[in-house]
């Protein structure tokens, strides 16, 4: 139960917050109008946020609000407070990411069904992500900067290379069995047994691969917007659901593009 999102613009308006928005608020105030950062975050009645320790949240902001040096390794951070980032906070604005582990910072500037490797130095570190989107960018715009100054940052370079993998290709079977959905109400969702997502079959590809990391190669050659409830954990069980709707899951042993970071 803490904060996970929070997606605000140059006005202050805050898109999306699910949880405890006024503790955020003297921190995006401050972030939004450039100007240091002074109160500490204000601890929930049963101490699920925090840091408890005056002057955690000040270093960490103060720090970072007035430069363009947008991310740094984290050393003395002790509390479990944190913003995530998602996709969606790519379409434009600011986004805060705190204590966060270097490899969920290149998932978001990576494409879900890209493999890519990281330096063992850097994969157990912990770092603190804040970025103001400077012009007003198209999504993959904002995404191609924001990776641009991150692997600036680390000193790093992309090679990419083709690596033996065990994948799954999606085929169609029968066309029939798909049921359309509105394509200008695209949705997913996620609990323990089960996956839903309305929307293309590129979407389908990306929530399998986030939420169980199973690669999955689309090649059903299908465009439109379709329904889809289905049994998740396991290849297995994607396979036996998908079968209801006219598609196969098949696992291959495919070379595949992979990215090292180095």
């Amino acid at each position: 139960e803490i904060p996970r999102l929070v997606l605000i613009d140059k006005s202050g308006k805050i898109y999306y917050n699910d949880y405890m928005q006024d503790d955020l608020g003297p921190l995006m105030e401050a972030f939004l109008s450039d100007k240091p950062f002074t109160k500490p975050a204000v601890a929930s009645v049963d101490g699920s946020i925090l840091p408890r320790e005056k002057g955690i949240w000040e270093g960490l902001y103060n720090k970072l609000y007035s430069g363009s040096e947008m991310l740094f390794e984290v050393t003395d951070v002790t509390g479990q407070f944190f913003i995530t980032m998602s996709h969606d906070t790519l379409a434009g604005g600011y986004f805060l990411q705190l204590n966060t582990k270097a490899s969920d910072v290149f998932d978001v500037l990576y494409d879900n069904t890209q493999t890519v490797v990281l330096p063992e130095s850097l994969q157990d570190k912990m770092f603190t992500v804040l970025f103001r989107n400077p012009v007003k960018l198209l999504p993959d715009e904002h995404k191609a900067l924001l990776k641009k100054l991150v692997l600036a940052h680390f000193k790093l370079k992309e090679t990419q290379k083709l690596v033996p993998a065990d994948v799954y290709t999606l085929k169609l079977q029968d066309k029939t069995k798909l049921i359309p959905a509105e394509e200008n109400e695209p949705h997913a969702g996620v609990n323990e047994t089960h996956l839903i997502v309305g929307g293309p079959v590129s979407d389908l590809v990306k929530e399998i691969y986030t939420t169980d990391q199973i690669t999955v190669i689309d090649e059903t050659g299908l465009d439109g917007h379709y329904e889809f409830l289905i049994d998740r954990g396991s290849p297995e069980a994607y396979a036996k659901s998908l079968q209801s709707y006219g598609l196969s899951l098949e696992q291959e042993r495919r070379e595949i593009p992979t990215i090292f970071l180095n």
